[in-house]
């Protein structure tokens, strides 16, 4: 592939990703917008903003093999773990107040493993490349 329908596809990815999670808050919220829901939507998304920013960044700036592609494979993961993760909105809605509690930790876990991964696979490649 490509290095530009590389970006492009890990950009679309994140793009769908935070369009999920705005709608999915928004829906849960009753579709109400005030400062709280705001916040929250911001909260979720940011995973999505600070990988995209520092993914560019590790293109840009570093040698590293690979980035963009790294980058493209975790964006999907991203997705699908933000598809997984709020569906349970949209399911069986018990009206719990404990199922508002997924707008918490899908953004975390997402920092969390996003961030990880990235390393991770950054790692890899560099040690690769290393080698005779």
């Amino acid at each position: 592939m490509k290095p530009k329908t590389i970006i492009i596809t890990k950009t679309c990815a994140l793009i769908l990703s935070a369009i999920v999670t705005v709608v999915t808050m928004w829906h849960a919220s009753g579709q109400t917008m005030d400062i709280g829901v705001l916040g929250f939507m911001l909260w979720g998304i940011s995973p999505y903003i600070c990988f995209s920013i520092v993914t560019y960044l590790l293109e840009r700036f570093t040698a590293t093999p690979h980035i963009r592609m790294i980058g493209c494979f975790i964006s999907f993961l991203m997705l699908g773990f933000t598809l997984l993760g709020y569906k349970s909105m949209f399911g069986n809605r018990s009206g719990s107040s404990t199922d508002a509690l997924v707008f918490v930790f899908v953004p975390l876990w997402l920092f969390i493993g996003s961030f990880l991964l990235l390393g991770l696979g950054s790692l890899i490649s560099w040690l690769s490349a290393r080698r005779p």
